[in-house]
């Protein structure tokens, strides 16, 4: 419970000028991060091939694949481009650890570390091969090495890695931390797991087809919660897993090629990849709320990874050289 507080604390406090002028008719709803329902979308224009986002309580980052080997850094409130961070080999996924920003690099298997406040590369660190997924647990970063089939845990402190593999999870691609366990998506092995402290796998989840990335929702008072939920690309659907249950509860249908996929603390927001939109589902019950852009908005153009920045969702176009906000 105290966790909730502090989030709810932290985003009145910190977020309250910009995001209530977007929730002006309740700003309990700001102070809850309880948001009313998107239905527009602005768009802004970044680089070429944009792929993971974060953000790091002030500005969003992105992460510029194919050659521009770079990350953008940019305004939260506006879209306004503040710097470019060159020298990060194809920057996949990201994270943020409360200082820094993680990248995993695709094709070098290696993560960067940035410093946020200043935007400097602070080092380089071997991990498997190609490595996708990216998370964090408070002490540690995690990175999943979809070529290698292994994870890494990266000291956040000291960058000191150590690998461990994943002889049952087959193409590791995402990663998220529930509070208390890294939970890993296989992509090729359609199962979600959950691992121990040393990359041991505890449970097996069997989830839709190809799954890609999975994101946590915190929901302890609801039954059989929290959940885990992940996107299943071929399946076009989203799986809600119970965590301290490890079973899966259900599976929703949502737009082509769901990719990425974020919980803003009401709503699960999945990235249609190949249907060019986003879903908007209910998260205690998986009930559909939307899918957007609704007609007569800008268009939404691969997008892959979704973001939430506690006051906006944000998706990153892969084939359209744009980032979308709703």
């Amino acid at each position: 419970m105290s966790k909730w507080i502090l989030v709810a604390v932290f985003a009145a406090s910190f977020f309250f000028p910009r995001v209530l002028a977007q929730n002006a008719g309740n700003p309990v709803q700001v102070a809850l991060l309880r948001w009313y329902q998107a239905n527009s979308v602005t768009q802004f224009a970044t680089c070429a091939t944009p792929q993971g986002l974060a953000f790091d309580r002030v500005h969003t980052w992105v992460a510029c694949g194919g050659s521009a080997n770079a990350l953008e850094e940019l305004n939260a409130s506006d879209g306004t481009l503040v710097a470019t961070i060159t020298g990060v080999a194809s920057p996949y996924a990201m994270v943020y650890d409360g200082a820094n920003i993680w990248a995993t690099d695709l094709g070098a298997a290696t993560v960067t570390k940035v410093a946020a406040a200043t935007g400097t590369v602070v080092g380089a660190y071997p991990v498997g091969a190609s490595p996708r997924g990216i998370t964090f647990d408070g002490q540690y970063i995690w990175v999943t090495n979809s070529g290698s089939n292994s994870i890494s845990e990266i000291l956040a402190t000291t960058g000191a890695v150590t690998t461990y593999p994943l002889s049952t999870c087959v193409q590791p691609v995402g990663a998220v931390y529930d509070g208390a366990y890294v939970w890993v998506v296989c992509h090729t092995s359609n199962t979600i797991v959950q691992l121990g402290p040393t990359g041991t796998v505890l449970y097996t989840v069997p989830v839709g087809t190809a799954p890609t990335f999975a994101a946590y929702d915190g929901e302890t008072a609801q039954s059989n919660g929290p959940f885990i939920w992940v996107a299943n690309n071929t399946s076009n659907t989203v799986s809600k897993v119970s965590v301290p249950n490890h079973t899966l509860i259900a599976s929703y249908n949502v737009g082509g090629g769901p990719y990425g996929v974020a919980f803003d603390g009401t709503y699960i927001w999945v990235a249609n990849g190949t249907g060019n939109t986003v879903t908007k589902l209910m998260q205690a019950t998986g009930s559909l709320v939307g899918t957007y852009p609704a007609s007569g908005g800008p268009a939404l153009d691969a997008p892959l990874f979704v973001a939430f920045d506690g006051g906006n969702v944000w998706l990153s176009n892969h084939s359209g050289s744009t980032v979308s906000k709703f």
